[in-house]
């Protein structure tokens, strides 16, 4: 059976994106040492052209906006994008356009220094990868998971519903691929953990989005009383989930 996002992805993003991570200021944040990372490998934003794959709420994009000569940002969700340009207005950043549509749609007008794609759905069939292999001459920075990613709120909550979900291994789809095309590529791995405060109103709404999106029917009452263990002092709730991934960085030709 497909699940919403499979079903109507657009519609899954559009309601995703109220409690959707969001832009950051500071050079502490992940995104900054992600950012870094990739720079100290040789890829360099100033005065680049930007293609941003999946750009969701803009944790990235916007950062890179600052450095580049211009970015364009696609993405499936209208809402994801209305905070993208929101945040952009609120920062003078006006080097950006915005492309409300399916990467796998999406032609390009031009050819792009630089192509970011980070964690981003739309290159998740072997069709969306191998339209990113095939943008000319710029240089590729890929991010995915390489071992499935479940917070410590949804871990119980899937084994209480019985939800068994699929891991599609991006990185090492991908890794297969260039691979087999010959193309040289380097590999920078990112293992941690994030840890984000919700209200109850909105962690409550991030749960129940993503069990919907496996057709459960909510038993609201006991999903009330299995969240009371996760807030703390100030009435906040605290959800940890553990990620490993692998940045790729190559150049299409």
């Amino acid at each position: 059976m497909l699940t919403e996002s499979q079903r109507d992805p657009k519609c899954f993003w559009d309601k995703k994106a109220r409690v959707f991570p969001k832009f950051s200021p500071g050079e502490d944040t992940y995104e900054a040492q992600v950012l870094g990372k990739v720079m100290s490998c040789g890829v360099h934003f100033e005065g680049a052209s930007v293609l941003d794959v999946g750009s969701g709420s803009g944790m990235y994009t916007l950062r890179i906006a600052k450095m580049a000569k211009c970015v364009t940002a696609v993405d499936i969700s209208s809402e994801m994008l209305k905070i993208l340009k929101n945040d952009a207005a609120g920062l003078g950043i006006s080097n950006i356009t915005y492309v409300n549509m399916d990467f796998l749609d999406f032609t390009p007008e031009k050819s792009y220094d630089i192509v970011w794609c980070s964690m981003s759905p739309a290159v998740g069939s072997e069709a969306g990868q191998e339209k990113l292999l095939s943008l000319p001459s710029a240089t590729v920075v890929f991010t995915s998971a390489f071992e499935p990613m479940r917070s410590d709120i949804l871990e119980g909550l899937f084994k209480y519903y019985n939800i068994q979900s699929t891991f599609l291994n991006g990185v090492g789809r991908m890794k297969n691929t260039l691979q087999e095309k010959l193309i040289p590529f380097k590999t920078i791995p990112l293992v941690g953990q994030w840890n984000v405060l919700f209200s109850f109103e909105d962690i409550k709404y991030s749960i129940l989005g993503t069990l919907e999106n496996f057709n459960v029917e909510v038993d609201h009452k006991h999903l009330d009383g299995y969240l009371k263990q996760f807030e703390n002092e100030n009435g906040q709730y605290l959800e940890k989930t553990n990620y490993k991934l692998e940045i790729i960085i190559w150049q299409n030709y």
